[in-house]
């Protein structure tokens, strides 16, 4: 639910205070991570420099994605700036940012992307298939004709699971926009200059998904930063949930082998509370703060839950 900066420090600041991860494994576009580690460090070089000139473009009209573009130009070589145009190599670079700020011991390991691209929306037929023209296909035809293109064990769960896409959540989406209202809107995290205006009036006259995307995207605000705010919508994550809970750090075991060994080795050298079981009597010690970001996981699981006609608060039960 964060642009790919924020997403990426935060992922490695709490695998980095874990203080037992050795590898940092990502996907990415670029031949060599060393590509991606030199780019990393002229823009972490660079930060005072490319802040001023995106603040300066922003000042003139210019919308954030172009500001940063422009600015991006102005310190990187035609084929530095070509690299990091390409989704998985956008966040690589983040990782490896995030990596040289926290001076994280942790080695960048990347996997270069073949055939097919991040954004690709077809399959095609002996090659590697995108994850969006995965999904892609699953929602227009059935889970049958993705069973070349993904291993054995994950066709059969999907077999047995109930698959729900972006417009799957519109029904609950537009109950909560129009709930909220334009005031309630407007407290919704990364909704500012009068957008809530635009997202309410937009939801009147969406018949879907997609088309509510469409309605609300300008110039100034991007299809992938419109995603991320209908999910804070349906989370109802505030500008003030975000200032209290941005800086929490704890980490959540959802699914792990050798449960007692690695359990027993992140006890011991984790710098941050580490959570395998949500009904441990332990966790009546954890920070509020952090228990308040564990209702929002919970809340999500539920939403989900609800969307493929499941039981509720299995969070609260599941085992690892």
């Amino acid at each position: 639910m964060s642009n790919a900066e924020t997403f990426a420090f935060g992922g490695i600041s709490i695998l980095d205070s874990l203080n037992i991860v050795d590898y940092l494994v990502f996907g990415m576009e670029a031949k060599n991570v060393k590509v991606l580690e030199s780019i990393a460090n002229k823009i972490t070089k660079n930060e005072d420099k490319l802040n001023t000139k995106i603040y300066e473009s922003i000042s003139n009209n210019m919308s954030y994605a172009k500001s940063k573009d422009a600015a991006l130009k102005e310190i990187l070589t035609q084929d530095e700036y070509e690299e990091i145009s390409k989704p998985n190599n956008i966040l690589g670079v983040e990782y490896l940012k995030a990596l040289k700020k926290l001076n994280s011991k942790i080695t960048p390991i990347g996997i270069t992307r073949i055939h097919s691209n991040h954004n690709e929306i077809s399959l095609s037929k002996n090659t590697f298939a995108s994850a969006t023209s995965i999904r892609e296909e699953i929602k227009n035809s059935n889970v049958n004709s993705v069973i070349d293109y993904i291993p054995n064990k994950t066709f059969k769960i999907l077999q047995n699971s109930y698959c729900i896409f972006n417009d799957s959540m519109f029904e609950i989406l537009r109950y909560k926009i129009l709930s909220a209202g334009k005031d309630g809107l407007n407290k919704i995290y990364d909704i500012s200059e009068g957008l809530e205006n635009k997202i309410y009036d937009s939801m009147i006259t969406s018949k879907n998904y997609d088309e509510l995307i469409n309605n609300i995207k300008s110039k100034r605000y991007t299809m992938s930063r419109i995603k991320r705010i209908l999910i804070h919508i349906l989370l109802g994550i505030t500008k003030e949930n975000f200032i209290e809970l941005k800086d929490v750090k704890y980490a959540r075991i959802l699914k792990c082998r050798n449960k007692a060994v690695i359990l027993s080795a992140l006890n011991k050298s984790s710098s941050i509370p580490v959570i395998s079981n949500i009904n441990s009597n332990e966790n009546n010690n954890l920070d509020e703060k952090i228990k308040k970001s564990l209702e929002l996981d919970f809340f999500a699981t539920n939403i989900y839950d609800i969307l493929i006609c499941d039981n509720i608060n299995k969070d609260l039960t599941n085992k690892i």
